[in-house]
């Protein structure tokens, strides 16, 4: 059994406090880079429809609020609503089946990967954590807890690297517990979650031959940040085993054939998450509440989901009238170029700017020294 009192290093970021809009969090997701290009993609939609918004909605990413927020908040906007855009705001679309993708900016990648660990490329890509809320997302490092091998119940039968001295649960998917089986039916009540992305990111999807089980430590929780560790094993559970097998399903959705890979979740640790049974068995899948799935190498995770709460304004427009030496008219030429706001114009080049109508050498000077003062402040 995994001990209570286990060290472990959270990676999980602090939730801000008194701040006025809750995004919780929906997925984590790979980023990738076009080859041969600057352009770098990610798949996020459960993020989107979570955000209540779906294909042709519109983002607008802020990169540089991550030093003081942590995430990178994008406001949204559906397809059909004149929203202002700037260079940092993107378009969601489809690839021709169900999923949304997003193209993310440049700048919004390498703060991402300013604030994570090790180099990122095809073979070990920037993982992100996508949150939502009513009508944006935001986007932060990938967060994990590590938990030592030498915690872990030696078994043969575990799957676990053990040439590992840590293994990091990172967060894979949410999904929604649902009861099967109920008293009146004679069948024994048990609560089951489809987690299939996680289950398969931790190895434990098998054939019926070559089952696997998972066993339960709601005991870690508290060592672990209320995330609620679970052990897999290449055996089936065994009627006096406290083991939950992993098992595979089919069916057909929408007249298209699936599979998917659940297990089944103890009464007890169901209500370590705050979630009743009871409760549950009357709700349908939109009201069901959802829980993050965490995975490993031979392991998983669960927890509820991340939620913080980050300052936004709705309107997406800034002023660039506030820097010293710019006009209305400067300012109009530089929303052209895709300048919309002053932190738009950090980094921007004594030659660049010289190439806008309207500003002359010394109103150049007054404009660097402004965004100078600013980047100082900040």
């Amino acid at each position: 059994m995994v001990q209570s009192g286990i060290q472990t290093m959270s990676t999980e970021p602090e939730q801000q406090e008194q701040e006025p809009l809750p995004i919780q969090h929906v997925q984590t997701v790979e980023v990738r880079q076009k080859t041969g290009t600057d352009e770098y993609r990610a798949t996020i939609t459960e993020a989107v429809k979570a955000a209540g918004l779906d294909e042709g909605a519109t983002f607008q990413f802020k990169p540089h609020e991550i030093e003081e927020l942590g995430v990178i908040p994008a406001l949204g906007a559906a397809a059909d609503e004149d929203a202002p855009r700037d260079r940092y705001t993107r378009t969601a679309t489809t690839d021709g089946k169900a999923s949304i993708r997003i193209a993310l900016p440049k700048e919004v990648v390498e703060a991402l990967e300013s604030h994570t660990e090790g180099e990122h490329d095809e073979e070990h890509p920037l993982v992100i954590d996508v949150f939502a809320g009513e009508r944006m997302i935001a986007l932060a490092p990938a967060g994990g807890f590590d938990v030592p091998i030498e915690a872990l119940p030696e078994d043969p039968d575990r799957v676990v690297d053990d040439s590992r001295d840590v293994l990091r649960l990172t967060p894979v998917q949410t999904a929604r517990p649902r009861v099967r089986g109920s008293d009146e039916d004679g069948q024994s009540r048990m609560t089951v979650l489809t987690a299939t992305t996680a289950i398969r990111a931790a190895g434990l999807a098998s054939e019926v031959d070559d089952p696997h089980s998972v066993s339960y430590h709601p005991e870690a929780a508290e060592s672990l940040g209320g995330l609620i560790p679970a052990v897999g094993y290449r055996r089936q559970a065994g009627a006096a085993d406290p083991e939950y097998a992993v098992y595979r399903e089919h069916g057909r959705g929408d007249d298209v054939p699936y599979e998917g890979y659940s297990v089944t979740l103890p009464a007890e640790m169901v209500e370590a998450l705050g979630i009743s049974v009871d409760e549950l068995e009357g709700l349908s899948r939109r009201e069901r509440p959802e829980i993050t799935v965490y995975a490993a190498e031979g392991m998983l995770g669960f927890k509820t989901p991340i939620v913080r709460k980050i300052p936004v304004e709705r309107d997406r427009t800034s002023e660039l009238t506030d820097v010293a030496g710019i006009g209305e008219a400067v300012a109009d030429r530089l929303r052209e170029r895709g300048y919309s706001s002053p932190e738009d114009l950090v980094g921007i080049t004594r030659e660049e700017l010289l190439e806008i109508e309207g500003l002359s050498s010394t109103r150049v000077d007054r404009v660097l020294d402004d965004l100078s003062a600013r980047s100082g402040e900040s």
